[in-house]
């Protein structure tokens, strides 16, 4: 069943995780939207778009579109002074976007994702805090960035060396750029996901890294958790996954298989940032995550 809500414009809490909603059918179609303008205070000729979002709770979005339409013909200024009004792009847990004048769900809400996102950037510092690095590595939560054409696209959560220099990021806090970036998918498709990663590493940003985890359900047993590592593409060189794994896979069975350990190279994770001295005397090259 499906029912069309116009969201609140209260801003989600963040100390508040949700319980998983029941999964609505993707097979089952979306009510009708329609657009609701209102007079906006700033000139009488302007207007203010809102979204009805036809869904209730949690589904598997299209994976060879960017996500579900629920709107078109909707100017980019009128999408992003809507977004100046809510809290990261995000209405009672749904995540829009705007794409050549059409605006898609390309987010559902549920616990996984919030849930995930964090506990693998945890583990991501704990293990530098092993390699003897933790103190130089900096967790920055959430990233956003405009795009070559753009849009505002936002990781997960990012993380950058301490004292990094270079190029400040063209949107958000006016610091260095983070070197790793972290896009957990629970619902988002595919082809919106890795199109996100190709602005993260473009020529406009210095980000080295961006770590992507997908979420699927299975039809028995625990979700199917599949990692892609993209790193920063050589020059003339498309962005495409350098390594990839699934670390729920019946075949991680114990700590040390090789095909389930990250590596990250320790130059990129600290490009343009002074590399800790407790690595320099190690000879370490690289910083590994066991995924199991």
């Amino acid at each position: 069943q499906t029912s069309t809500f116009k969201p609140s414009m209260a801003t989600p809490n963040p100390g508040v995780v949700q319980a998983k909603p029941a999964v609505v059918k993707a097979t089952q179609a979306p009510a009708a939207v329609s657009e609701t303008r209102v007079a906006s205070p700033q000139a009488a000729c302007a207007t203010e778009w809102r979204p009805k979002i036809p869904l209730s709770g949690e589904m598997m979005l299209p994976e060879d579109e960017y996500g579900l339409l629920i709107d078109e013909g909707v100017s980019r200024e009128d999408f992003e002074m809507f977004l100046d009004s809510i809290e990261n792009g995000i209405v009672d847990g749904y995540r829009l976007d705007w794409i050549d004048g059409k605006v898609y769900v390309v987010e559902c809400p549920g616990v996984a994702h919030e849930s995930c996102s964090l506990a693998f950037v945890r583990a991501l510092l704990r293990a530098s805090d092993s390699a003897g690095c933790g103190d130089d590595m900096q967790l920055l939560g959430s990233f956003s960035l405009k795009s070559g054409d753009g849009r505002i696209v936002q990781a997960d959560q990012s993380v950058r060396p301490a004292g990094r220099v270079g190029p400040v990021c063209a949107s958000g806090t006016p610091s260095a750029f983070p070197t790793v970036v972290v896009e957990v998918a629970a619902s988002e498709t595919r082809k919106h996901v890795f199109e996100k990663v190709e602005a993260y590493l473009g020529p406009q940003t210095t980000i080295q890294y961006a770590l992507v985890i997908f979420i699927r359900p299975r039809a028995a047993g625990a979700d199917q958790l599949q990692l892609f590592k993209f790193k920063r593409p050589l020059p003339g060189m498309a962005v495409a996954p350098c390594w990839q794994c699934s670390f729920a896979d019946p075949e991680c069975t114990a700590p040390g298989d090789p095909r389930f350990v990250l590596r990250l190279s320790l130059a990129k994770l600290f490009d343009a940032a002074p590399m800790p001295t407790a690595l320099v005397e190690q000879g370490r090259r690289h910083l590994e995550l066991d995924l199991f």
